[in-house]
């Protein structure tokens, strides 16, 4: 059952239906991950007493339970639509939660989480990309992406702070309620409407007529360089600080600048040439890449990590908004899943040092490696 088309309007922004409805589904999924998702690795470390090797080691059976799913979820948004395949995801997201949260009470295997959050996220980013895809408008995209990034942003800005203080005061069970909440709201908007869906069809053969080697060295990279700063960065900095509030103070601060330097540039990646802001994003963050681990006060960790998120978003809106191009311009579903394989071998690369150096500040160096390989795209 669909609710009544009529006794509700998202607000348009300028953009078709279809679209705000993912920006409102992207909005409440982002303020429970921004409250989360930054303290995940820091809960296995601190309070789960996992090694540095255990966490690698938690994330690469995410990768690879990761890589299975999204190649059978492809199927699966194909055959039964794209906003299915998006909803399918809620439960495992907080099944994974909960199992987080139960590890020590239960004596689970600590990976068993890692499971649910890959089969999770396999469903949720086959549905996403090719969803937005195809109601993006290709000669708005990068405008429309960088509204994304900074609706996410703007309202998911005091989710590391928010985070931060409910971990001081209440704990983790709290802090997994809430964002339990925030996902499953986060689901509804996407079924306002009715999906205006095509069935097509998903072969591992494609993924071989969308192959470029250029483009897979670049998504490669891609892949290093966010594992380092989704989960190796966080732990540094909190390492380097000491306090959950210092994190998520300097991740409040970086996200408000970020959001509003979003807006610009995803207006100039609709007049400027993509592969220029690329390489232009890319090096500098390579650059800063190469210092982060010398980096010890709390304004050098927030100058790095501004510089950084900056960096990251000249490039990373002129990326999405290729990527999405050159998905419409092919399979879309096989070129998504051929940039998840890219990103996927540039994780277990970085998570596979990690694991037999456990060196977390020269693991950026890696992080520097992937983003000049970022520069091909």
């Amino acid at each position: 059952m669909h609710p009544s088309h009529s006794s509700f309007h998202l607000p348009q922004l300028g953009l078709n239906k279809q679209l705000s409805e993912i920006y409102l589904a992207i909005i409440l999924r982002a303020m429970a991950f921004s409250m989360i998702g930054l303290f995940v690795p820091l809960y296995l470390l601190r309070e789960m007493g996992l090694s540095l090797g255990d966490v690698a080691r938690y994330y690469l059976v995410w990768v690879g339970v990761f890589v299975v799913v999204t190649l059978l979820a492809m199927k699966f948004a194909c055959r039964f639509g794209f906003k299915k395949s998006i909803f399918f995801s809620v439960p495992f997201d907080i099944l994974a939660l909960g199992l987080l949260y139960s590890l020590e009470s239960t004596g689970l295997p600590y990976f068993i989480p890692a499971i649910a959050i890959g089969v999770a996220n396999g469903f949720f980013w086959s549905g996403f990309h090719v969803h937005f895809a195809a109601s993006s408008d290709k000669g708005k995209r990068g405008s429309e992406i960088g509204l994304l990034y900074a609706l996410a942003a703007f309202f998911a800005v005091l989710g590391p702070l928010a985070g931060s203080l409910i971990l001081t005061h209440y704990g983790f069970t709290m802090l997994f309620a809430i964002a339990s909440v925030l996902l499953i709201a986060s689901i509804v908007p996407l079924f306002f409407s009715r999906e205006k869906h095509t069935v097509c069809a998903f072969y591992l053969g494609d993924i071989a007529k969308v192959f470029n080697g250029r483009e897979f060295l670049a998504f490669i990279g891609l892949g290093m360089r966010y594992i380092l700063v989704i989960v190796f960065w966080p732990v540094f900095i909190f390492m380097a600080l000491g306090t959950y509030l210092s994190l998520g103070i300097i991740a409040s601060i970086s996200a408000v600048v970020g959001a509003v330097f979003t807006l610009f540039v995803g207006k100039l990646s609709d007049k400027k040439d993509r592969g220029g802001l690329i390489k232009i994003g890319a090096f500098i963050h390579a650059v800063i890449f190469f210092f982060r681990g010398s980096v010890q006060s709390f304004t050098q960790v927030l100058l790095v990590d501004l510089t950084s998120g900056m960096s990251a978003i000249l490039a990373d809106v002129a990326t999405d908004a290729k990527f999405y191009d050159r998905a419409s311009e092919s399979g879309k579903a096989a070129y998504v899943v051929f940039r998840e394989l890219g990103l996927s071998v540039g994780r277990v690369i970085v998570l596979g040092a990690v694991l037999l150096t456990a060196n977390l500040a020269g693991s950026f160096v890696l992080g520097g490696i992937g983003s000049l390989l970022w520069m091909l795209y």
